[in-house]
């Protein structure tokens, strides 16, 4: 008797994906690609049995492995993400725009020890200007003795009076000498100040640009995100060689980022607000642990403070500071006494032992002034219609 009939039907062999766009995908590859027809793999299953666990679990691993997509697809999607300015790198999707950008941080570095040169060339001449200050500070103190001695010895031996004459005369000398060398030296720190606020303002500009061109690339990489055949083709480069499939503007750029933000925490720079009273731009400076408002004073050659604003932020004046002469704004000129603040802060930017001048009382009633004996230190530049003081500096150790 012969066994009976069996119906037989054609069904898909992957078993439905949990996400509905997978459903699809295939086909959709091959079509956008333009890498022919796609045929669902078929097999036979009889109406009167069931599939057994062993197949179950081979569809399950399908679902789970798909296999891999052909060379040619794979070659066609690494063309579109190509021609979308993305490229694969090991298991990454990153922008291949970025080359220019990562020579010219490669080329940065160069300009960067330039700029630390130049920086340490400053420091040298401060390090000179600053001993300079001090051998005048202590000639200043032995000058003083010595005519104390003298004082001391008038009517005594005449050999010790031409004795103590003689090193007074000789501390004159030397304070003399040293004074015509402290000049030079000043105009040499001066110079080597210019030189580096120069580089650091080059060093600067060219960061800027790098971040400027990056900042281009990411609006291109995040448009070319959106079309659908490079979605289609991160899907194949998913599947083929373990790509992101999901990738974003920050995962493409990743490299260069993170190299240009490192360079860029190598640069302060700060906007501050200046408040306009009277005519003059006033900024709050901090001096040692005290603050007080100043004029921003690029035509001032120094810090310049009225005795009482002096006096107001514990600023002593040595008993040797040398005598100098100020000209106010008004064309008078005063005395003063000059002095050395071991901190002056504006903002982010500090420096130390700032040269000042401390009025005589009867320019009581001046102002305080912020000169280039502070900001000469760095990078500036003032906006008198914006109101904002702008200070630059790099980080060159």
């Amino acid at each position: 008797m012969s066994p009976p009939a069996t119906e037989v039907r054609l069904v898909p062999l992957m078993m439905p994906p949990v996400d509905p766009y997978r459903n699809v995908l295939p086909r959709i590859v091959l079509a956008v690609l333009g890498c022919g027809a796609w045929v669902s793999p078929v097999r036979c299953q009889s109406t009167t049995g069931s599939v057994d666990q062993t197949e179950r679990r081979e569809s399950a691993d399908r679902e789970k492995n798909p296999p891999p997509y052909s060379k040619e697809v794979l070659d066609k999607a690494v063309d579109i993400l190509d021609a979308a300015g993305l490229r694969v790198s090991g298991s990454k999707i990153l922008s291949s725009r970025t080359s220019p950008l990562a020579r010219a941080l490669t080329a940065l570095a160069k300009q960067r020890r330039e700029l630390k040169q130049t920086h340490q060339l400053w420091q040298q001449a401060v390090s000179v200007e600053t001993n300079i200050r001090n051998e005048l500070q202590r000639l200043n103190v032995q000058y003083g003795q010595f005519n104390l001695q003298l004082a001391a010895a008038q009517g005594a031996d005449p050999r010790t009076e031409n004795r103590i004459v003689a090193m007074i005369n000789a501390t004159a000398a030397r304070m003399k000498q040293i004074a015509g060398r402290r000049e030079s030296v000043q105009a040499a720190v001066n110079e080597a100040a210019a030189k580096l606020r120069d580089a650091e303002a080059d060093y600067s500009r060219v960061v800027l640009a790098i971040r400027g061109d990056l900042d281009d690339i990411r609006g291109e990489v995040e448009k070319a995100l959106t079309d659908r055949q490079v979605r289609i083709a991160l899907s194949v480069t998913h599947r083929n060689l373990g790509t992101p499939e999901n990738v974003t503007a920050d995962d493409a750029l990743s490299s260069i980022e993170t190299r240009l933000t490192k360079v860029e925490d190598e640069i302060f720079r700060e906007t501050i607000a200046l408040e306009n009273e009277g005519g003059g731009l006033y900024v709050p400076v901090v001096v040692g642990d005290r603050t007080v408002r100043m004029v921003v004073d690029s035509g001032a050659t120094i810090v310049s403070l009225p005795a009482r604003v002096a006096t107001e932020l514990g600023v002593t004046i040595p008993q040797d500071a040398p005598r100098i002469e100020m000209e106010l704004a008004d064309g008078r000129v005063i005395g003063a006494r000059g002095v050395v603040l071991p901190k002056v802060r504006v903002g982010a930017f500090e420096a130390s032992d700032v040269r000042a001048a401390v009025l005589d009382a009867s320019a009581d009633r001046a102002v305080p002034l912020l000169g280039l004996s502070f900001l000469g230190q760095f990078k500036f530049e003032i906006d008198t219609a914006g109101r904002t003081l702008q200070m630059l500096r790099v980080d060159a150790d």
